[in-house]
């Protein structure tokens, strides 16, 4: 088993750790810091091998990182001097900061973030939420095991938040979404499909996993699941 306690490991959480170091749950007051610890855990739970267990800590760095914030661009040349080395134009950043993560756990585990990293601007405009999970389907149903595992595994701790938020507030909760609730359902219920059909072995437990939490989820907010 995936030791979490390795020295990958421990720089990818220091990593994460800058990265979302003023970020919060939406909605909530919550860290995000949170969400890939959790990621994290649930692949090494799962036996999947270190470099997708740092992807798991990693998923969400290059996806949520603005070109704008010039606070997370510095704090990160402060931690990380070799990143002082580069272009210090905003736009530029995020493939110098690609590039020395690829430098630091190797092209297999940076495939793996790249392949859920879900761009949210094309030709500096925002891509509509639903435009975007479906395209995050659409390459999800023909990815390897690996990408099928970390993405079950990022959705399966978001429907058990949602799950935990539901039953401490009520509806509300789902306020905080852009989405609709039965959008988001609809989303998730893809998400178990298709990871059901690709994960076999040990990486299955997760899928069950999110199954029977969209399950639950369906329940909690009184709609109907959709099959396909």
């Amino acid at each position: 088993m995936t030791s979490l306690f390795s020295p990958r490991i421990d720089l990818a959480y220091k990593i994460a750790a800058v990265a979302h170091a003023r970020q919060v749950r939406k909605g909530t007051s919550l860290p995000y810091f949170a969400h890939p610890v959790h990621v994290a855990r649930l692949l090494e739970r799962a036996g999947l091998d270190e470099h997708v267990v740092v992807a798991g800590v990693l998923h969400d760095v290059l996806e949520d990182l603005e070109p704008t914030d010039a606070a997370t661009r510095n704090r990160f040349r402060e931690v990380f001097p070799q990143l002082s080395e580069g272009s210090h134009e905003p736009d530029d950043f995020r493939a110098e900061l690609s590039a020395f993560l690829a430098d630091c756990f190797g092209t297999m585990t940076m495939e793996l973030v790249e392949a859920v990293t879900d761009p949210k601007e094309a030709d500096g405009r925002p891509i509509p939420w639903l435009t975007r999970k479906k395209e995050r389907l659409q390459h999800l149903e023909s990815a390897a095991p690996d990408v099928a595992a970390l993405k079950a595994a990022d959705v399966l701790h978001n429907v058990n938040s949602v799950l935990l938020d539901l039953d401490a507030i009520g509806p509300a909760a789902m306020k905080r979404f852009s989405a609709a609730p039965s959008e988001m359902l609809w989303y998730y219920s893809r998400v178990a499909d298709i990871c059901n059909e690709r994960l076999e072995g040990a990486p299955a437990r997760l899928a069950k996993e999110l199954d029977d939490a969209v399950n639950r989820l369906a329940s909690a907010l009184g709609l109907s699941r959709r099959r396909t």
